[in-house]
């Protein structure tokens, strides 16, 4: 599938825009806007443009808006004047957006951070924080994918191996509608697809 690699793209560009990427292979994704363009809790804008406003992010192509975040840059920089610091953590709740009983949203982040220490062997480890993790389409098909590829991009731009990845859900789910492809999941026997690599 395209998703992961479309998906993780439009999360390094920062964007939240869904006709911009994800929405062109996976029209189901819409499903879960509230303006039927965006993703209000779009990882992307939090992750490049966050800010202190309450005002939610509109982020389809615009670089650099002013009084903005970059955390991914703040976490690289950071890790190249202090390779051993652990304070290279990038946010993804925002309280300012996310933190109001009234509001009536489809879209609120599963993620909570995104941390990045570097081992005494010099690899990058990563460390994902989730409140609540959907098995089959979050988790397996874009979750790990999309951190991982962040976890593999900022070891580059340091020029530092790749070290563990650790994905942390409090929740960790499957919905009843999908229990029956779950099942003829585990009928697989892993053995025999392991030989289809």
């Amino acid at each position: 599938s395209i998703l992961p690699f479309a998906e993780s793209l439009w999360l390094a560009l920062g964007w939240n825009d869904l006709d911009e990427l994800p929405g062109k292979y996976v029209k189901n994704l819409y499903n879960f806007s509230d303006d039927g363009r965006t993703w209000r809790a779009g990882y992307g804008p939090r992750i490049r443009f966050y800010n202190d406003s309450r005002e939610q992010y509109d982020i389809p192509n615009k670089f650099n808006p002013s009084g903005s975040v970059d955390q991914l840059r703040y976490v690289v920089e950071l890790l190249k004047k202090d390779p051993y610091t652990r304070q290279a953590l990038i946010t993804i709740h925002d309280p300012l957006k996310d933190s109001n009983i009234d509001l009536e949203t489809k879209d609120q982040p599963c993620t909570r951070s995104i941390h990045f220490m570097l081992s005494p062997k010099n690899e990058l480890n990563c460390y994902v924080t989730m409140r609540s993790n959907d098995l089959l389409w979050g988790f397996s098909a874009v979750n790990v994918f999309n951190f991982t590829f962040m976890q593999e991009y900022v070891a580059r731009l340091l020029g530092v191996k790749i070290g563990k990845y650790y994905h942390i859900a409090h929740n960790f789910h499957i919905y009843e509608k999908f229990l029956p492809r779950i099942k003829e999941f585990a009928k697989y026997d892993l053995k025999e697809v392991s030989k289809l690599d």
